[in-house]
């Protein structure tokens, strides 16, 4: 409200960054990515980034999330740093982070060990759970089955997965 000056709030930066970080320092996973998610909509990328960075290092699921995010076009070191927060979010059983990790594996990306076989396991676990790009891993990867595939009985087996 401070930064649109709605509902009588005094219109006001320095007050919209005061009470974000007083909702930061709640500490809790919903208050820190909620005040990162308003610094990152009202143009403050770089604290948001740190407010995601801070949680993240506390386990905070959405914090961890929106920080590899944010680190994967900050070049090589980024992408590195990502691809350990996705690990992370993956082993703490984010379905999200369980499909970015998986596409690091898949690719190989950042100097990640390719492990297609385990790449498989995280899309299928975060497509089951309904995660949408977990969702569209899984479906590519079938389709390049599909269409490698000659055998008709493979081919409706792989169909029934579907």
């Amino acid at each position: 409200c401070h930064v649109t000056g709605d509902f009588g709030f005094e219109r006001s930066e320095d007050l919209f960054l005061e009470a974000t970080e007083r909702l930061a320092a709640c500490d809790t996973s919903e208050s820190v990515g909620a005040a990162a998610q308003l610094c990152y909509d009202h143009g403050h990328v770089a604290l948001a980034v740190e407010l995601w960075g801070r949680g993240a290092s506390r386990g905070f699921p959405i914090c961890i999330r929106n920080y590899a995010a944010s680190l994967e076009g900050e070049g090589e070191h980024g992408q590195r740093t990502a691809q350990r927060w996705w690990q992370t979010g993956a082993a703490q059983g984010d379905m999200y982070c369980r499909a970015q990790w998986g596409k690091a594996l898949w690719d190989g990306l950042a100097g990640v060990a390719r492990d297609r076989e385990k790449a498989c396991e995280l899309f299928q676990e975060a497509a089951e759970a309904g995660e949408p790009v977990g969702m569209l891993c899984t479906a590519m990867l079938y389709d390049v089955k599909w269409q490698q595939t000659e055998d008709p009985t493979a081919k409706a087996r792989l169909a029934r997965r579907c």
